[in-house]
């Protein structure tokens, strides 16, 4: 298949990827507490130490769909603590095999989930129709969604058919691209996991595991939801 940037794009945008250009605080400026303690989005990302062998950072995208579209449902992101990081594996850092990445928001009031949603279901959207164009007729997608009390999923399954019209067999699973974003009142962690589905490790479990992660680094840190 022939491919551009745009998919490069997406998974810098919806993932996290890199350092994206919106104003962080520092350490000393978080503002969830629990306790004594003060969490800031930064200690929510996944850290380097905890990726799997093989997996690179990558480098801080131009650009961020994610963050453009909370932006334009009045989300006030500037006053949002946002802080995202994402790693590859592969051999092409611009066609990844792999791909791991988190976003954490961390504000003074409860973020409004129906907001965030709206802009993960946009940027997903956008990836799809922009990655179909970079394809041939042979690939197809199927999106899928799902939403529970303070987790909600996002899935793309990526198929490629027979280049024979008369072949009996079926359309062949070739990638998965999995989100999922966790709801804990004023924070909001996203974990993304995309990755071929003839390779291990399963991309279920990948997101599963780090996911955990970051629910275990917010709780680490004292976190309230």
């Amino acid at each position: 298949m022939t491919r551009t940037n745009t998919r490069r794009a997406f998974l810098q945008g919806i993932g996290g990827i890199g350092v994206i250009g919106v104003p962080t605080r520092t350490a000393d400026e978080g503002t969830t507490t629990g306790g004594d303690t003060t969490v800031t989005a930064t200690d929510l990302v996944i850290p380097a130490s905890e990726v799997p062998p093989g997996f690179e950072s990558y480098p801080t995208p131009n650009s961020n769909s994610f963050i453009d579209a909370l932006e334009e449902l009045t989300l006030d992101v500037t006053s949002t603590d946002i802080a995202v990081q994402g790693y590859w594996s592969g051999e092409v850092q611009s066609d990844p095999e792999w791909v791991l990445s988190s976003v954490a928001l961390v504000s003074e009031d409860p973020l409004p989930r129906t907001s965030i949603e709206t802009a993960a279901q946009q940027s997903y959207d956008e990836y799809v129709e922009a990655y179909r164009a970079e394809t041939t007729p042979l690939i197809e997608f199927d999106q899928s969604y799902t939403r529970g009390d303070q987790v909600s999923d996002w899935r793309v399954e990526i198929f490629e058919k027979s280049l024979f019209h008369n072949s009996n067999e079926g359309a062949e699973h070739i990638l998965t691209d999995r989100m999922r974003h966790q709801f804990l009142g004023n924070v909001v962690l996203g974990t993304l996991a995309f990755g071929p589905t003839d390779t291990d490790p399963p991309i279920k479990l990948l997101l599963d595991e780090y996911a955990t992660l970051q629910r275990t680094l917010y709780d680490t840190h004292g976190a309230m939801a």
